[in-house]
């Protein structure tokens, strides 16, 4: 694809309803696949260097998973550079 000298350009991550802290069927093994996948989109967005990340749909499940995910997720976000 060739991108006009004047147009503007910028490059983003979709990603949808991760759930994150959530124990899907009854696994609680499946907690710490999520927050896997969520370090995993901001070490792809580093990687490719993109401008900014949507996250649509559920980041989190329901307020009972917040404090102990919402943790990790804050220092996840503390530590991603862009």
């Amino acid at each position: 694809m060739q991108v006009s000298q004047h147009s503007p350009a910028f490059s983003f991550i979709h990603a949808s309803d991760i759930h994150l802290g959530t124990g899907q069927f009854y696994n609680s093994k499946l907690a710490g696949g999520y927050l896997q996948a969520f370090r995993q989109i901001l070490q792809r967005a580093e990687l490719e260097q993109v401008d900014f990340i949507i996250f649509g749909g559920d980041i989190f499940t329901s307020r009972d998973n917040l404090p102990g995910s919402f943790e990790k997720v804050l220092e996840m976000l503390q530590n991603f550079h862009s």
